[in-house]
């Protein structure tokens, strides 16, 4: 999760614009420990983008960042959950 501000000043500081500045934060994923495991599964044994597509709509209620990180080996279930390394 990405949490942002910053403040540029226009006109001697009368006008301000908030826009973003990176700080990371760690949240643990609300899917469980089976579902994204099942998901990770799902997604090494999709042969082609057919059944890819269809994986991630499947498994699209863990929420699509978790299954990037999955798909691309990124992380795996325990992390997601807090559990691991």
């Amino acid at each position: 999760m990405f949490i942002a501000l910053r403040l540029t000043l226009y006109d001697g500081g009368r006008h301000a614009l908030c826009a973003m500045r990176d700080v990371e934060a760690t949240m643990p994923a609300i899917a469980s420990l089976e579902d994204l495991k099942a998901a990770q599964e799902d997604l090494l044994v999709a042969k082609d983008l057919v059944e890819l597509k269809a994986t991630f709509k499947k498994w699209r209620n863990i929420g699509w960042k978790n299954i990037c990180k999955l798909w691309l080996q990124e992380s795996t279930p325990e992390k997601l959950k807090g559990e691991g390394k």
